[in-house]
């Protein structure tokens, strides 16, 4: 990639070589093109295939979040003349949830912004990454390019024995399948 040679490490659990970005999970068991990290939030390993639905998946979180949030804090500043009722209560408590799980859903999503921005993982450390290609033109590549064929599934299906099964021959004069 951009003129760069790469290796193609050895995958001893999936029995292959891995393309660069693909690394194996060791949740999932199954090795994953342009891992990123697995989220205990969706039971699933993040990588090329779902990083866009994942980031839509944070992004509907902190809207929902954050108009949560609203709502609640509109619902008492508009009641703050009447007495302090159940419902007022439940909305600040609401509130406070709903703000503690908003903070860490976008630190998140800022981290995956600064990761998307530079075109890097979350374990990499190279200084020189050949895979940047500039802010603009990596969102891109990440949001709108097609995914394209997915290399591990399609080495592993060519891969894999098999035996395929025969078909049994009928004998002539029987109406059943009889060996021979």
């Amino acid at each position: 990639m951009h003129s760069h040679a790469y290796q193609m490490p050895w995958c001893n659990q999936c029995k292959f070589h891995r393309p660069p970005r693909t690394l194996h999970c060791e949740t999932c068991n199954i090795c994953v093109e342009e891992f990123d990290h697995h989220s205990r939030w969706v039971n699933n390993c993040i990588g090329h295939r779902n990083f866009r639905l994942f980031l839509l998946l944070l992004v509907s979180l902190c809207l929902y979040l954050g108009a949560l949030v609203v709502t609640c804090v509109i619902f008492v500043v508009r009641t703050t003349d009447m007495a302090l009722s159940l419902d007022k209560i439940i909305a600040i408590i609401v509130a406070v949830l709903a703000t503690g799980a908003l903070l860490p859903v976008i630190f998140e999503l800022l981290v995956q912004a600064v990761a998307v921005s530079t075109a890097r993982r979350l374990y990499e450390v190279q200084d020189n990454n050949p895979f940047d290609q500039g802010c603009i033109r990596n969102w891109h590549v990440t949001l709108c390019a097609p995914l394209g064929p997915n290399p591990v599934l399609q080495w592993k299906a060519h891969s894999e024995t098999w035996s395929p099964i025969l078909p049994v021959p009928v004998m002539p004069g029987y109406g059943h399948a009889a060996r021979m």
